[in-house]
């Protein structure tokens, strides 16, 4: 549990409780093949969003590929209906639909663009 501070609270098998530190950030690294798209909450991903220069010679990437949130200190990603899809950890997630991501995930942008998540 996450108090409004910062601190995790964790309790242990004899309910005493240790606090942790954690670090809320307000976005998060999307590390492709030698180079990085920072993303804040809200933004778009494609060949005209976030990352356009990266992004913009990948034809199968979608101009407004997908939408990244953050909602109750969680990530999540959203395909835009994109023609080629979006994939997280090589599953496809259904257009129009948010699907919570976490450090470490590999989120594909058509089979051409993969992207791993760094929170």
């Amino acid at each position: 549990m996450t108090d409004l501070t910062g601190v995790e609270v964790v309790y242990d098998q004899g309910d005493e409780a240790e606090e942790k530190t954690v670090v809320a950030t307000d976005y998060l690294t999307l590390i492709g093949e030698g180079f990085s798209i920072v993303v804040k909450n809200g933004d778009v991903v494609g060949r005209q969003g976030a990352g356009a220069e990266f992004l913009k010679n990948f034809k199968t990437v979608s101009r407004r590929h997908a939408r990244f949130s953050k909602e109750g200190g969680k990530w999540y990603v959203e395909d835009l209906n994109s023609t080629n899809g979006t994939y997280v950890n090589n599953k496809p997630i259904p257009p129009n639909q948010k699907v919570e991501i976490k450090d470490g995930d590999v989120i594909s942008l058509s089979s051409q663009v993969a992207l791993r998540v760094k929170l």
